[in-house]
């Protein structure tokens, strides 16, 4: 499901599809980013080149 807003969150968009249809969702998401806010939460790093900004979140330990 997916309506019109002025941003979009996708939790783990990549996670399931093969490397020919994440290449194309990319390209989607890329062409929306034009027009509107964009947010990719993944633990997958082959698209990380193609954002603006990353933000890395993780466990840190203090031993």
């Amino acid at each position: 499901y997916c309506r019109r807003s002025s941003i979009y969150v996708l939790d783990e968009p990549f996670s399931d599809i093969d490397a020919v249809n994440q290449q194309t969702v990319m390209q989607l998401l890329r062409q929306e980013a034009k027009k509107r806010g964009v947010v990719i939460i993944t633990h997958t790093f082959d698209f990380v080149t193609a954002a603006d900004q990353v933000l890395k979140v993780g466990d840190h330990h203090d031993n």
